[in-house]
């Protein structure tokens, strides 16, 4: 006779035609989403650099909060450091995240501890949400943030690939799409929509007329794209890209049409700059003043701007002291854009409010479809019930029939085998539904759910729909991260 499988759980998947959420979910049912972190509210930018992860450290720090804590998600950016994960006490968790941000920046434990806040279940789901519509952020409805967190998940699921609670996948996935359903629909956020356009408008605000504007930007990641391409559409005079990677410096230099320089050749090309913006994210500084000393000696006549988009700072702050010389970080230049970025658009305060509203009574919308998807997490216990009796009941009936069936082949077995997983998931299907509706359903936006998928585990969703960059398209580079 040929093996007809008896596991149990080995013919779950196929009586229901889904998969049901695995170990790492089972193990968090009852655990709640822990954040701690900090934002430009609740410190300074100088303690903001000292707690911050920057892209290259990322796999590093994830490893070692899931080491130290439990799988987790960092989302870091210049305006904010904050660590999401899971856990069924908050307060111990929290606790020892701290230590973990501590331990990893080599920073005596507690330093941080007065400028941190810590959030646990709904409150951290509601923070999350709003900091994703742009509610939280310094320029309200900036583009941004909206790639960072969707970034920030990309990292995490890829460093812990089918361990993930589901609960924080969804949560940063809920978050990710109800934050493009608040802009899209409601126009926030038009206005000072990325760093790019802050620059220019602080560029125009300090020095006036920029039309004759010798630009020099070093760096050639999306955040230096961003801001050559809203340099190069005001129409200033010339513009240089350096970068560490010629290759991809020629690459921007191409779309804006600027020339390019190697970045051992950057000190010349500071002689001939009126404006200076660097967005590295380089471990040390990429201006020194003794640099910009000696470029003065050879282009004092007009005053410079010099903008530092990098945390850590790519700018050396003693910059500052030289004549003539003056330095934004990226905070000052979101805070000096929003005023101009709000006249510029010809819309009132009272508009912008109007947006906003909307826009966080999506938000409301979204964090509540979210909270009805977790409550629906209590009916996956009783449904694996059903299906596992389901499946002990099918096979014994089917051991009992083949008994009495002789000189089957391969191909029968297999087709009868097929038939009765058929009957009983076509037998199942209605109970299962009203399982589900009774504890509540969550659809995603932007999506048609089968009907099965609110109870799929993080990584099976991942692998449906190929790579996270499907599940979240970057939308013409409005996604597009800053440091």
């Amino acid at each position: 006779m040929a093996h007809i499988n008896s596991s149990i759980e080995g013919g779950l998947e196929a009586l229901s035609g889904e998969q049901l959420l695995t170990g790492p979910e089972e193990n968090n049912r009852n655990a709640q989403v822990v954040l701690v972190g900090l934002n430009h509210r609740s410190a300074p930018m100088e303690i903001r650099q000292q707690v911050s992860f920057s892209k290259d450290q990322l796999p590093d720090a994830l490893q070692r909060l899931k080491s130290d804590v439990s799988d987790g998600i960092i989302l870091s950016t210049c305006s904010r450091t904050e660590v999401y994960t899971m856990g069924h006490s908050p307060e111990r968790s929290a606790r020892r995240v701290m230590e973990f941000i501590h331990r990893y920046h080599g920073l005596d434990q507690g330093f941080a501890n007065p400028y941190l806040y810590v959030r646990s279940g709904g409150e951290a789901a509601s923070h999350l949400f709003n900091v994703t519509a742009g509610l939280d952020s310094v320029v309200l409805g900036e583009w941004q943030i909206l790639g960072q967190v969707r970034q920030a998940l990309k990292a995490a699921a890829a460093h812990n690939p089918g361990t993930m609670p589901a609960s924080l996948y969804r949560l940063f996935h809920g978050a990710v799409e109800t934050g493009r359903k608040a802009r899209e629909d409601t126009g926030f956020g038009e206005t000072g929509t990325h760093l790019g356009q802050a620059v220019l408008q602080c560029a125009k605000a300090k020095l006036g007329d920029i039309a004759n504007a010798r630009v020099l930007i070093i760096g050639a990641g999306e955040v230096a794209r961003l801001t050559a391409h809203a340099l190069c559409d005001s129409g200033v005079g010339e513009m240089t890209i350096a970068n560490r990677s010629l290759e991809h410096g020629m690459k921007l230099a191409y779309e804006v049409g600027a020339s390019v320089v190697a970045h051992d050749d950057l000190a010349l090309a500071l002689r001939q700059a009126d404006i200076v913006v660097s967005a590295t994210g380089a471990p040390g500084f990429t201006v020194t003043k003794y640099m910009l000393a000696d470029a003065r000696e050879h282009n004092s006549t007009r005053e410079l701007l010099c903008v530092d988009l990098a945390v850590p700072p790519d700018i050396d702050p003693q910059v500052a002291t030289l004549e003539n010389v003056r330095t934004f970080d990226i905070e000052q230049v979101q805070r000096s854009a929003v005023e101009s970025s709000i006249k510029s658009s010809g819309k009132s305060s009272g508009d912008s409010g109007n947006e906003a509203a909307a826009a966080a009574m999506i938000t409301k919308e979204g964090l509540g479809r979210f909270n009805t998807w977790l409550d629906s997490l209590d009916a996956v216990p009783r449904i694996r019930k059903l299906q596992q009796r389901a499946e002990s009941i099918r096979q014994q009936e089917l051991e009992k029939s083949l008994r009495k069936l002789n000189g089957l082949t391969d191909e029968q077995l297999a087709a009868i085998d097929t038939l009765t997983r058929s009957i009983v998931k076509k037998l199942l299907h209605e109970p299962i539904q009203a399982l589900k509706e009774s504890a509540g359903q969550y659809e995603p936006w932007g999506h048609a759910p089968d009907g099965t998928r609110e109870l799929r585990s993080p990584d099976t969703f991942v692998t449906e729909n190929r790579n996270i960059d499907e599940v979240f398209p970057t939308a013409g580079g409005q996604f597009a991260a800053t440091p």
